[in-house]
């Protein structure tokens, strides 16, 4: 088997390896950044920033195909992948250039660069609905009927078979839905399940944690003086490289305190239906064509929904943990756009993914 035969038929190590990509990258832009002052600082900064984004855009894109073509091999494979990429890449070139202006105006200002990753976190918050709709292409459709959510359901049409919505971040009750489940028993377990977190406030809990969490890596980065540039460019370059580091972190810790929240999810819905929640647990794995690992160290480090194994041993568990803190991980790589994290569509559930860039897989 070739490499690249390798790669397309192992996702965590086409993971692994994308994401490596981008961290070796980031590092030697911070550690080479007095070379770059002398030699590059000179050039118009909106080159720069141009043949900076157009790298990054050919860069993944490489590792997208990679990504997208294992999923073709599929029986149901998304025929409309290549679209959903374009416009993807699209709107993150907006989103991106929106940021990079925030963080130029905050570099004018000598501060507030924290100020310019909160804008740009709610202003994801603000969009995600509307960010999805475009990538999608499709349109929604809306209920409150029928799901056992206690909420504002949208259904929406989609042909990526890996596709799970999820509860909208912030504080409203609402949840998105892939339309293939209008009829399926995974939505009324689903909703239970998201039930749960909503009485919890885990969205809104969620999206303290993760403001919390970029705002104190963009404060250190501030603090460390490693945006200082005389080059406009190159300061967005370095807020890049450095919070793309610091995400890389958040992907080493966060998913292992993810768990907690789908044990607690899982335990509430099978209070209420225990067999059909048994049942959604058994088959989850086949529709976002992952399932936690064996090795519990690598699953405790790269997988956020752990097996299903894992998942049905807990169902029963009384002495569960009391913290329950949501779906930090997967939320965080929609989120960390505001940070310019070059990592966010690079993890293996979503790499090649378009729609998985707005809402990964979760549980």
């Amino acid at each position: 088997m070739t490499l690249l035969e390798n790669l397309r038929a192992n996702r965590l190590i086409l993971g692994i390896a994308n994401v490596g990509f981008w961290v070796v990258c980031s590092a030697i832009i911070l550690v080479g950044r007095a070379n770059l002052e002398s030699t590059i600082a000179p050039i118009s900064p909106v080159w720069i920033w141009l043949i900076a984004l157009t790298g990054y855009t050919l860069a993944q894109g490489i590792f997208d195909w990679i990504g997208s073509a294992n999923s073709q091999n599929k029986r149901d494979a998304n025929p409309s992948v290549a679209i959903q990429w374009i416009r993807g890449v699209a709107l993150q070139t907006v989103v991106w250039a929106s940021i990079s202006a925030l963080i130029i105006l905050a570099s004018h200002l000598g501060a507030g660069y924290c100020f310019a990753c909160l804008a740009g976190i709610l202003l994801l918050c603000a969009g995600q609905l509307i960010f999805l709709k475009w990538i999608n292409g499709g349109t929604f459709t809306t209920t409150t009927e029928n799901t056992d959510f206690a909420g504002k359901t949208f259904f929406i049409n989609c042909p990526e078979a890996t596709f799970t919505g999820g509860t909208v971040v912030g504080i409203k009750n609402e949840q998105i839905v892939p339309l293939g489940w209008k009829e399926n028993e995974a939505l009324k377990i689903e909703s239970l399940r998201r039930n749960y977190a909503v009485e919890k406030g885990l969205p809104v809990r969620t999206l303290l944690i993760l403001i919390a969490w970029n705002l104190v890596g963009v404060a250190i980065g501030d603090w460390l003086k490693v945006f200082d540039s005389g080059n406009m460019a190159l300061t967005v370059i370095y807020f890049s490289a450095w919070m793309t580091l610091w995400s890389f972190i958040g992907l080493l810790i966060l998913p292992s305190l993810s768990h907690s929240s789908v044990y607690a999810a899982d335990r509430a819905s099978y209070q209420k239906k225990s067999k059909k929640t048994e049942d959604f647990i058994k088959k989850f794995p086949d529709i976002v064509g992952e399932n936690g690992h064996n090795n519990p160290r690598i699953q405790k480090i790269f997988y956020p929904i752990p097996n299903s194994k894992a998942r049905l041993e807990k169902l029963n568990e009384t002495s569960c943990s009391k913290l329950v803190l949501g779906s930090l991980s997967r939320t965080n790589l929609f989120l960390s756009w505001a940070c310019l994290n070059l990592t966010a569509r690079s993890v293996h559930c979503n790499i090649g993914r378009p729609l998985l860039w707005i809402y990964p897989p979760a549980a």
